[in-house]
């Protein structure tokens, strides 16, 4: 009897090891064939996408707060700002980089002082998101009330149009702020996007060409422009295209 409880425990401490080293080799063939190339797949996607815009970012980066600074103590670097203003250009022909790195520089040497008048909170529009295709178009938004930091690219936007500065002192630098916070990085407008776009073109609307689909997400998206928009406005100028709009749409 006791021979047989020997082999009995022989048995089960073997196949206790034998179970332990095929759970070891799953997880390590796991660990190399899936988890290593997901993660080594999605590293190399975010360096591919940011080393082609690591310049401009170089640039963002110089409108923080967090730099004023080391700004105002070393001054900016040679190649500062040249490719943030070439974006921009095409809002304001005027703008030159020693303009906006004029502005830059003066607008930091004063932030200290600036932000003290920094609201402790801000509204933001926030919308409540969209659970069922039922609800597509019935979405309300509210006002959302976000903490200050006093120490971000937002407080510095905020600043600027408090004190209306941006209609002369720092014009240029306030389009400056506009560009970088209509990023994606910098707010969820684009998540939003997407979800919208999932009611938008449905299987009831696959064959919607991309014209068409982007003319109905810009108004699903800017649902406050579009009802403040006049609706006699629109028909003069669809009567303005052709004589037969004018002659259909004239009353």
């Amino acid at each position: 009897m006791d021979g047989v409880k020997v082999m009995a425990k022989k048995f089960i401490d073997t196949i206790s090891e034998k179970l332990k080293l095929i759970e070891t080799e799953d997880i390590d063939i796991f660990t190399v064939e899936i988890h290593n190339v997901i993660l080594d797949n999605t590293i190399a996607s975010m360096e591919k996408k940011f080393s082609k815009n690591q310049i401009l970012y170089t640039d963002f980066a110089c409108l923080s707060p967090v730099n004023f600074e080391d700004i105002n103590k070393k001054d900016l670097p040679s190649n500062a700002l040249i490719e943030l203003t070439n974006k921009i250009k095409q809002f304001d022909e005027t703008i030159t980089r020693d303009s906006l790195q004029n502005e830059l520089l003066s607008f930091s040497s004063n932030w200290n002082g600036l932000k003290k008048s920094v609201p402790e909170s801000y509204e933001i529009d926030t919308y409540d998101e969209i659970q069922d295709e039922e609800d597509f178009g019935n979405k309300t938004m509210y006002k959302s009330h976000c903490t200050s930091c006093m120490n971000c690219s937002i407080c510095c936007y905020l600043v600027l149009q408090k004190y209306n500065l941006y209609s002369n002192a720092y014009s240029h630098l306030t389009i400056a702020y506009q560009y970088l916070l209509t990023f994606p990085c910098t707010q969820i407008a684009c998540e939003r996007s997407f979800s919208i776009l999932k009611y938008l073109k449905n299987r009831l609307r696959n064959t919607l060409n991309e014209s068409k689909l982007e003319a109905f997400m810009i108004m699903s998206i800017e649902k406050d422009t579009l009802f403040n928009i006049n609706n006699d406005e629109v028909i003069d100028r669809l009567k303005a295209k052709s004589n037969l709009l004018l002659k259909e749409l004239s009353y």
